[in-house]
């Protein structure tokens, strides 16, 4: 090494594994890579003065997932360089232990009211061998049953494992555990406990087609729980029986209900009132929900309960118009929609409890087109059938309508143009409504009646907040709209 001029040698170590060097598992001695890359592979440079002292040359593998069959060492001279010679006196292999733990799962939570065992589990982290036993550290007073008995302070086991109950109605002390290796003991950490309420629900028959049934509070505490106060809302549709934990529910009418319990909590580890209620369909349920219709011409409102669907819908002439219709009843299952045999031939199409249908108002004055649909609908109860009819009437006249000035501050001139109105013709008294909504039409403003045949009107708007505004004027079966702006 004294007479070295170039790069020095380099001592390399490789353990068996699939890295860069060559795998001799099956083939015995081999070239290890001179390039320095692979997994596992280790490189140190010897030098003249080092090599000359015979100093310790240490490579560290910080770890290792698994065993190795083979350690290969190889003398990787650089290029061009001259003679060099490395002699290994010993080889030395030391095995560092990893650290020793033991934990415990934590926190750890017990249903309060309730004594359902609990497990606790001491993991051995790193695998340290050589353990004989546990000490469960408990403390006195601790609120625990152990084999049917008050826990004691301290529990030796053999397993790593622990199966303890609380006390109903209370929650214990923590938990913690000394893993023991002959003379050595290894402590964990400690294992919080903390109690925890249960989501309790009222379950029974739903819906109770007939008869009556006994309904009773899921995941009740078996220990310093009291259940008061079972009512059903609205009355008249089913008869509430009150038992204490339970209630005996007898059917009366068809229509839905909330059914509610009171469950009052006075045990030591949570005081507290829990409200708790259940939608209960009796009979066959009543198909509600509501309709929304607009057209080119007018927006005819959004959401209108359905019972008002009879009432007709006026159009000018060849007006195209749509409704929407939403079903709000729950627990309808299985929703069919069947456009009735006399119905007008709309467009339509159905999603679910949801319906949509469009068509065109016609060119006769006064004729009437229907558009029914029936909805059959299994309730849980039975098979319900309900007709929804939306009657379609073409006005028997139009007239023209202006308004100034536009913007207006304190009055509003209307003026009713270009009449083809039956009632004029036969001179007849008209009833006439003017109303000022919000721009989105969904509030009425305000409005003013008459009954006459004048078409012009000094409306008074002086008291109105500035804004923009929607002016619907209604002269017997017609209607006109223009948007205004007061300012």
């Amino acid at each position: 090494m004294s007479s070295q001029t170039g790069a020095n040698v380099l001592l390399r170590l490789d353990l068996n594994n699939g890295g860069s060097g060559t795998n001799n598992s099956c083939s015995g001695t081999g070239i290890i890579d001179a390039s320095g890359s692979g997994n596992l592979k280790l490189s140190r440079q010897i030098t003249g003065s080092s090599f000359a002292s015979g100093a310790d040359y240490v490579f560290d593998y910080n770890s290792l997932s698994a065993a190795q069959p083979y350690l290969m060492i190889a003398a990787i001279p650089p290029s061009g360089s001259v003679l060099q010679t490395i002699l290994i006196r010993k080889i030395k292999i030391e095995e560092t232990p990893p650290p020793v733990s033991f934990t415990l799962a934590s926190p750890i939570s017990v249903i309060c009211g309730k004594a359902n065992p609990v497990v606790l589990t001491v993991a051995n982290v790193y695998s340290t061998p050589g353990i004989t036993g546990y000490t469960w550290n408990l403390g006195a007073t601790n609120k625990w049953v152990y084999n049917g008995n008050p826990a004691p302070a301290t529990i030796s086991t053999t397993a790593n494992t622990l199966t303890l109950s609380p006390i109903c109605g209370t929650t214990p002390t923590n938990v913690s555990a000394t893993a023991n290796a002959g003379a050595n003991q290894y402590t964990t950490n400690t294992a919080t406990i903390t109690s925890v309420n249960e989501n309790m629900s009222i379950i029974g028959t739903n819906p109770l087609c007939s008869g009556s049934a006994t309904y009773s509070i899921d995941k009740l505490p078996t220990c310093g729980a009291t259940v008061s106060n079972w009512n059903a809302t609205p009355g008249g549709i089913v008869q509430v029986a009150n038992n204490g934990s339970t209630a005996n529910i007898t059917k009366l009418a068809n229509g839905q209900v909330t059914l509610t319990a009171t469950v009052t909590l006075t045990n030591a580890c949570n005081t507290s009132t829990v409200n708790l209620s259940l939608p209960l369909s009796s009979g066959a349920i009543p198909l509600t929900g509501y309709y929304r219709i607009a057209s080119d011409y007018h927006n005819y409102g959004i959401f209108n309960p359905l019972y008002n669907n009879n009432s007709p819908i006026w159009l000018p002439a060849n007006k195209i118009f749509g409704v929407d219709v939403f079903i709000t009843s729950s627990g309808i299952q299985l929703p069919t929609w069947t456009k009735a045999s006399n119905s007008y031939p709309f467009s339509w199409g159905t999603t679910g409890t949801f319906l949509t249908f469009s068509g065109t108002s016609g060119t006769t004055a006064y004729s009437q087109r229907n558009g029914i649909f029936e909805l059959t609908a299994n309730t849980g109860c039975g098979v319900t059938t309900t007709t929804f009819t939306w009657p379609v009437v073409v006005q028997g006249g139009s007239f023209g309508l202006t308004t100034s000035p536009n913007p207006a501050t304190d009055n509003l001139i209307v003026s009713i143009e270009s009449e083809t109105v039956t009632t004029k013709a036969s001179g007849k008294t008209a009833n006439i409504i003017l109303t000022l909504y919000n721009l989105t039409s969904t509030e009425v403003v305000k409005r003013w009646s008459f009954k006459n045949n004048q078409t012009k009107f000094n409306l008074n708007v002086s008291g109105i907040k500035k804004g923009l505004y929607i002016l619907k004027v209604n002269r017997d079966k017609q209607e006109q709209t223009k948007q205004i702006s007061i300012e």
